[in-house]
């Protein structure tokens, strides 16, 4: 019998809030999944390199609808029929980037993300290349973010705290996060 050691809700919003990669577990009996989870502007290479590394899935980015707006990311299709109504725009990479895989790369464009200054055309909006995947909010069951960046956010709710990246997985995770 494994024994699962969980942290406090406080522990991990002060984690989130000093820029660490948290692990978010859903229910058992929905997806049976953790999300590793950190708020975009501490997605640094090594943080984003430990998702990738330890994850085994797909790096993706929930922010908020209105910051995807701003933005100007399209949705990927116009009729999802995805199973967890998983609402992904098109991938995307920063101007500054070169391919855009790597996780310096990946780190540079999650960041940009969330600067106050990003403008639509600092983006590359990749129909079938992009390595950074920002998602909506689902319909029917909020993801963790935006709705978790907004209670690990201190207050005011900054601009900086409305995207996250994350790391998907499914089976046993590991224990601990950096």
């Amino acid at each position: 019998m494994t024994t699962k050691v969980l942290n406090t809700i406080e522990e991990a919003i002060e984690d989130f809030r000093n820029g660490k990669v948290v692990i978010v577990v859903d229910d058992e009996d929905r997806e049976n999944e953790g999300d590793f989870i950190c708020a975009a502007q501490f997605a640094t290479t090594e943080n984003v390199n430990f998702m990738a590394v330890h994850g085994k899935g797909l790096i993706c980015m929930p922010m908020a609808i209105d910051l995807c707006q701003k933005l100007a990311f399209p949705q990927m299709v116009t009729e999802n029929t995805d199973n967890h109504e998983t609402a992904f725009t098109v991938s995307i990479d920063h101007v500054d980037t070169t391919t855009g895989i790597s996780a310096a790369e990946r780190s540079i464009t999650a960041m940009k993300c969330v600067d106050e200054n990003a403008k639509p055309e600092a983006f590359r909006p990749r129909r079938c290349s992009g390595f950074c995947f920002p998602c909506l909010p689902r319909q029917w069951a909020p993801p963790v973010a935006p709705n978790s960046a907004r209670l690990f956010a201190p207050p005011p709710f900054p601009h900086k705290f409305r995207s996250y990246c994350a790391r998907f997985w499914v089976d046993t995770p590991p224990r601990q996060a950096p």
